[in-house]
């Protein structure tokens, strides 16, 4: 059975879909705070992933080893 969980760490795939739907394919003259604005601007209207991704990025938290500290 082929697993579910993310090819990435959970930051490193909300950052991939940041950089996919709010700054690719930018104007050259667009300041950074007219970038973050936007990327601001796509996260308040609707979180970047679906239900399921969200259940599969956790899934993929609680599997990870713990770490030990001693």
């Amino acid at each position: 059975m082929k697993s579910s969980a993310p090819k990435f760490n959970p930051a490193e795939y909300l950052i991939r879909l940041v950089r996919k739907n709010s700054l690719y394919h930018l104007p050259h003259a667009m300041t950074v705070q007219q970038r973050a604005e936007r990327v601001h601007r796509h996260l308040a209207q609707a979180t970047p992933q679906t239900p399921q991704q969200v259940k599969n990025i956790l899934s993929h938290i609680y599997r990870l080893p713990k770490s030990g500290g001693s």
